[in-house]
This record gives C-alpha cells, structure tokens and sequence, in this order.
C-alpha cells in the first residue's frame, strides 16, 4: 500500500483497510489493523495510533492499543466502518471551512463555550455536533439569523467535535 498524507502533512503506515458493510451505523465493532514492521516507515511501533478517514485528508484518531507480538492496531466500539490507517501519534481533527459551504464561522471564546456567527442573509436551520468516528451526539434546528450565538451543548464527553450547520462542516469545536 502507498501511506496517506493527512492535510497537516503527516504520513501513514503504508498499509490500511477498507470496510464498507451493507448496513454501515450503530455498529459496535472492533477493527484490528494488522502491519508488518517494514511497513511502519521509520514509525515506532508503539508510537500507532488506529485512524479512520472522515473527509478530505483529515483522519479521526481512534482510542487504540497495540498487540506487537501479533502485530496488530485495535479500536472497539466503532459506529461505523470505512477506511482505517495508522499514524504515528493522535492526529488534529481540525476542519478548514469546507470549498462551497456558506460563510458561516465558528469564533473562539476562551472565558466560555464557542461562538457560531451567522453571516447576513443566512439562517441556521440545522446545526449538528458529530464525534470523531461521525456519530451525531447534539442536533438542533434554531432557525438563527444574521448575529453570533453561542454554541451551548450541556453533558457532551471531552473531545473534538465536528460542527455541520445546514448540512456543511464548517469546523470544529474541542469540549473540554
């Protein structure tokens, strides 16, 4: 296999797998991800973390742990299933504003929860919050118009959040 290249130019393993089951969502399932150490390009073996692909170069890392008498990188408890790799540390899941979504900007605010601003003329009609692995954990459909508001979402898990406003990623969001 030929190593993928995230978009903030860090390199795979040169092996990965594919799974693309009929029915594809609240899964539950175990991938173990075989390699061979000449696979691992320099790469330490302990240094694998498991990581499934959400879009454009960005890759999800995954809670993994390595098996080196087998050989093998192992995530359970996985929504769905798609293309897996390793890289050689947990990966940023931070999403650029997606070619052709709207204007809509997520804003940073250290002292409280994140901001979405809505530009003129727009209104949010759906927003989702999504987890590394693409569950939907938080949807709502505000029906916000032209101002900044802030993105409230009581009782979510630390981690990084993927934000979809009316359908498009537009960023992400890190609940601490």
């Amino acid at each position: 296999h030929i190593p993928y290249t995230d978009y903030s130019g860090h390199t795979s393993i040169a092996r990965w797998i594919r799974v693309d089951p009929a029915t594809n969502m609240d899964l539950n399932a175990t991938v173990a991800l075989r390699y061979d150490p000449g696979e691992l390009g320099g790469m330490l073996e302990l240094d694998q973390v498991l990581h499934q692909y959400l879009e454009a170069d960005v890759w999800a890392s995954l809670p993994s742990s390595i098996q080196t008498a087998e050989r093998t990188v192992t995530a359970t408890g996985l929504f769905r299933l798609g293309l897996f790799t390793t890289f050689n540390e947990a990966l940023p899941t931070e999403i650029a504003e997606s070619v052709g979504s709207s204007t809509f900007h997520l804003l940073a605010n250290l002292s409280a929860e994140p901001l979405l601003k809505v530009p003129e003329g727009d209104v949010v009609r759906g927003i989702e919050l999504l987890d590394v692995v693409g569950r939907i954990v938080s949807s709502a459909s505000p029906q916000w118009s032209t101002g900044v508001y802030p993105l409230i979402v009581p009782g979510l898990a630390p981690g990084r959040y993927l934000v979809r406003v009316n359908g498009n990623t537009i960023g992400s969001i890190v609940q601490p």
